[in-house]
């Protein structure tokens, strides 16, 4: 028997999981530049409020940008509207040519791709006929507890360096992945151990969503964060729409799912108590 016929078989990928190290969830839409949104925010407030981010916020949004070349970065501001929860596990970054929802109370994919899809289909519907869809990306960032070198819950490929013969105690490593997809896609597979108090990366500490409590671990404590993302960019122009968005991230969830599970044992799939939808 080959040693590949000797591996047991993947879970389903329509499997669940009753303690799911999922920290958070985010989808980014972004699309041409439609200043009506912004014309239109006292009503795209109101819309969004009903679906359950009610406090809104006006943030000044910087980025840098480092030419070939260049000695300094080139820094731009940009104006987005904020919208959150009352726990602010939830939140809604609005601008004139993106969307991205960041779910920390995650519970079923169906439920968060269609509050996705309302959202676009709000600001779609402010944006006009002129609003083309230009890239999407599903991102799902998970941490938990090492629980030993290497980690028990991360197959072997992810181990890292054999540290046996250098005599410490103390080391990091990270693993980087990428791969296209048949959908045209750009699939990221990054895993890092991490101080426990490192686990939440300081983008989502910076944007201000909640993280669950249980994710607040100690620096004594080794932890592992597991961040996979897949990005589509549109070559062609197609109008926003919302059933477009759904298929696309159908799809995208899909791949996101068979790397967590190929990335992960069985030991882990036990520890978080895999379920069979």
């Amino acid at each position: 028997m080959t040693e590949r016929q000797k591996m047991p078989a993947a879970p389903d990928i329509d499997c669940g999981f009753d303690d799911a190290p999922l920290m958070l969830a985010l989808a980014q839409i972004t699309f041409t530049q439609s200043p009506e949104v912004f014309k239109n925010i006292t009503e795209v407030k109101a819309a969004i409020a009903k679906l359950g981010m009610p406090i809104a916020q006006s943030k000044q949004q910087v980025s840098f940008a480092l030419k070939v070349g260049s000695a300094a970065p080139q820094v731009t501001q940009s104006q987005i509207w904020w919208f959150v929860s009352l726990d602010k596990r939830r939140a809604v970054a609005v601008a004139q040519n993106s969307v991205v929802l960041y779910e920390a109370s995650y519970s079923r994919f169906t439920e968060f791709r269609d509050l996705m899809c309302k959202i676009v289909d709000t600001v779609s519907g402010f944006a006009g006929d002129g609003c083309f869809l230009t890239s999407v990306a599903l991102r799902y960032l998970s941490g938990f507890s090492s629980d030993g070198h290497p980690s028990p819950y991360l197959v072997s490929g992810l181990h890292g360096l054999p540290t046996e013969s250098l005599q410490t105690e103390h080391y990091h490593h990270t693993y980087g992945f990428w791969c296209s997809t048949s959908g045209g896609g750009r699939l990221v597979v990054n895993v890092k151990t991490v101080h426990g108090d490192q686990l939440i990366p300081q983008d989502i500490q910076t944007a201000g969503v909640a993280i669950d409590g249980r994710f607040a671990l100690p620096k004594e404590t080794d932890a592992v964060q597991l961040d996979i993302h897949e990005t589509i960019q549109r070559k062609t122009m197609q109008k926003l729409d919302a059933a477009e968005i759904e298929r696309l991230l159908d799809e995208m969830r899909k791949n996101v799912k068979i790397c967590f599970l190929l990335a992960t044992t069985e030991d882990a799939h036990t520890k978080w108590k895999i379920t069979n939808n």
